[in-house]
C-alpha cells in the first residue's frame, strides 16, 4: 500500500470520525466524568457527554489549524520549484490534500448541523442524569426556592460569564465550582436578574431570585458583596416555598426592595449561595439538583 493511498484512507477514516463522534453521547447513561488533563483551548469538561463533544470541536480546529498549515507549505513550495515539474506536481499535491481533508471536516459539521444543530453544540445536549432525590419543584424553603421554570433544566456548566466554571473557581466555591455552575445553569440559565416563574400571591412579585434563585422570604443574604444582610421574613411573609406542596402566599415587606438589588448582584447571590450550600458540597434544596444529582 503506498503512501498516497493510506493518507486518502485517513482522510475518509477521519471523515467519519468527526461524522459519528458527537453521535456517541447519546448512547451514554453517565453523569459526571472529570477528565485528568484539559483539552487546549476547551478548559476541563465535567461531564463524558461533553467530553466527546469538547474532543470534536477539537478536532475540527486541529484540522482547521494543519490545514491552513500545510497549504502554506505547498504554496511555498510551489513558489519556490522554479518550473521543476516534478516539485511543482508534488506541491499541488499537498495543497490539494489539505483543502480535501478542510472540506470533509466542515461537511461532517454541516451534515451534523443539517440534521440537528444541537448535535455540534457543546452546551446543547442534555442527557437524562442521575437523581438522587431532591425537589422537583424548588426548595421546600430550605434553599433556592425556584419554580420548576426558572433556569435551562439541564445540568450544564456554563462556558463563561458570572455562572462559569472559571470564575467560580475564583469564589469560595473552589474544587466545587464546576457543580456551581451546573445548578446555576439550571436555575437561572446565568442571568443575574432571573426571577422564579412561580409568584407570591395574592400580589405577584417574585421572591426567588439571581443565579442561584436565592429564596428571599427563607434566607437572609449574606457575604461581603451584599448591600444588605436582613431579607428572611422581612422582605417576604410568610414563607414561600417550592416543590410538591408549594406555599406561594406571601406578603411583600418594607424591606423587600433592597433585597431584590442584593439577591440580582452576582457577586452577592453566589457568596450566599455558598452559605447555603457548605461552599457548594451540598445542593439538595436546589430543584436544579433534580437533574443534576450531586451531593445533598
Amino acid at each position: 500500500m503506498n503512501f498516497k493511498l493510506k493518507q486518502k484512507i485517513a482522510t475518509i477514516a477521519l471523515f467519519f470520525v468527526l461524522l459519528f463522534s458527537p453521535l456517541l453521547v447519546l448512547a451514554v447513561d453517565a453523569y459526571k466524568y472529570s477528565p485528568m488533563e484539559e483539552i487546549p483551548g476547551f478548559g476541563r469538561p465535567d461531564s463524558y457527554e461533553l467530553y466527546i463533544l469538547t474532543i470534536y470541536k477539537f478536532g475540527l480546529w486541529t484540522v482547521g489549524i494543519s490545514a491552513m498549515l500545510m497549504i502554506s507549505v505547498g504554496a511555498f513550495m510551489y513558489i519556490t520549484s522554479a518550473g521543476n515539474t516534478s516539485a511543482t506536481g508534488k506541491a499541488k499535491g499537498i495543497i490539494f490534500d489539505a483543502i480535501a481533508g478542510l472540506i470533509l471536516a466542515l461537511t461532517s459539521y454541516v451534515l451534523l448541523y443539517t440534521i440537528n444543530p444541537e448535535l455540534v453544540n457543546i452546551a446543547g445536549i442534555s442527557l437524562p442524569q442521575s437523581s438522587s432525590g431532591g425537589s422537583t419543584g424548588g426548595s421546600s424553603g430550605s434553599g433556592s426556592g425556584s419554580g420548576s421554570t426558572s433556569g435551562t433544566g439541564k445540568c450544564e456548566p456554563a462556558a463563561s460569564g458570572p455562572c462559569s466554571i472559571e470564575n467560580l473557581k475564583k469564589t469560595c466555591f473552589g474544587d466545587n465550582a464546576a457543580m456551581a455552575s451546573a445548578i446555576c445553569m439550571g436555575e437561572s440559565s446565568g442571568k443575574e436578574s432571573k426571577q422564579s416563574g412561580d409568584k407570591c400571591q395574592p400580589d405577584n412579585f417574585p421572591v426567588s431570585l439571581g443565579l442561584f434563585q436565592i429564596n428571599l422570604s427563607a434566607h437572609n443574604l449574606s457575604g461581603s458583596s451584599c448591600p444588605t444582610t436582613t431579607c428572611a421574613a422581612s422582605a417576604a411573609a410568610p414563607m414561600y416555598t417550592g416543590g410538591k406542596n408549594a406555599n406561594h402566599n406571601c406578603t411583600q415587606k418594607s424591606n423587600y426592595a433592597s433585597c431584590v438589588t442584593a439577591a440580582t448582584t452576582a457577586a452577592c447571590n453566589i457568596e450566599t449561595a455558598c452559605k447555603l450550600s457548605n461552599n457548594g458540597a451540598k445542593w439538595g434544596p436546589w430543584g436544579a439538583n433534580s437533574k443534576c444529582g450531586f451531593p445533598k
